[in-house]
């Protein structure tokens, strides 16, 4: 349980960095809470760069597959 607990967690930041990112934030917030970081990913063009980078991601995980 600790070990899921802690995988959530680094979910959860990992995000946070991805949309500090996308929106174009010079400093990333430590503790975020779940409820606010689905909050800010309501924002359609957070949405639109999400799905590009998991585009990305499952193109290149396609691509070590095969090669």
């Amino acid at each position: 349980l600790a070990f899921l607990s802690e995988q959530n967690a680094m979910l959860i930041r990992n995000t946070n960095v991805i949309y500090s990112v996308l929106s174009g934030k010079e400093k990333v917030e430590d503790n975020i809470s779940l409820g606010d970081l689905l909050r800010q990913l309501n924002d359609p063009d957070v949405k639109r760069g999400l799905f590009l980078v998991l585009k990305i991601l499952k193109a290149i995980g396609s691509a070590s597959k095969e090669g």
